[in-house]
């Protein structure tokens, strides 16, 4: 091994040490912090005590070892894979990911939080807006959606978001490449109808069936 092949080695192993001791150290605090925020009354967020002590006193350490021992056993959702999987684009994700939280500023939550407004849908003007019309209940929303299905040549009927969500994490919930296109396309669809109902609201725009249909197409393409 050359003299700097082990000068590198040198100076990995010494900055391994250090962030073993740091972590260390912030766990250890861990029981001091809790004391503190017994006698103050204030909330700190700190590690259970026997997580800390079970990682310090562990014979070798590891960050995922303690990374796993803070997060605990988390259960996986079903729709997991139409996120973590999805080979769209990141906004595309992002907004179907809010979607399924139903965390979206759709009419129907706006008027919880009193904001009065119109709660017809933007884009059937018609119903009710919710996440549950708008992906693909609403007529026109509906009509794109069925129109993407035929071009995937899938043959089925689209009915609300609650369907959607239980057909795709049961029938396109594998690595396969028409698994992957349906989860993209899914996505992008989700995404250009809610900036289709944000374009006619703010921007007072308004696109055809075709033409958003298209546009979501060449976007896949």
């Amino acid at each position: 091994m050359s003299t700097t092949a082990r000068q590198d080695a040198g100076k990995n192993q010494h900055m391994d040490c250090e962030i073993s001791i740091l972590c260390r150290e912030a766990l250890a605090g861990a029981k001091c912090a809790n004391f503190h925020s017994s006698i103050l009354g204030t909330n700190i967020f700190t590690p259970k005590e026997s997580v800390a002590t079970e990682v310090i006193e562990a014979e070798t350490f590891a960050i995922k070892d303690m990374y796993k021992k803070l997060r605990g056993e988390l259960s996986k959702v079903p729709w997991r894979r139409m996120i973590c999987n999805n080979q769209g684009s990141p906004k595309w994700t992002f907004i179907m990911y809010l979607v399924i939280l139903r965390r979206l500023y759709t009419k129907d939550r706006l008027d919880k939080w009193e904001i009065h407004n119109d709660s017809i849908c933007s884009l059937c003007k018609a119903e009710l807006e919710t996440h549950q019309h708008l992906f693909f209940a609403c007529n026109m929303a509906n009509v794109i959606w069925q129109r993407l299905l035929h071009w995937l040549s899938i043959n089925r009927c689209s009915a609300g978001w609650n369907e959607e969500l239980e057909w795709t994490t049961l029938h396109a919930n594998r690595k396969t490449i028409q698994d992957e296109v349906y989860r993209m396309t899914l996505a992008v669809a989700v995404y250009y109808i809610w900036q289709e109902r944000n374009y006619r609201i703010f921007q007072q725009r308004e696109r055809t069936i075709e033409e958003i249909t298209k546009q979501i197409i060449q976007e896949i393409h």
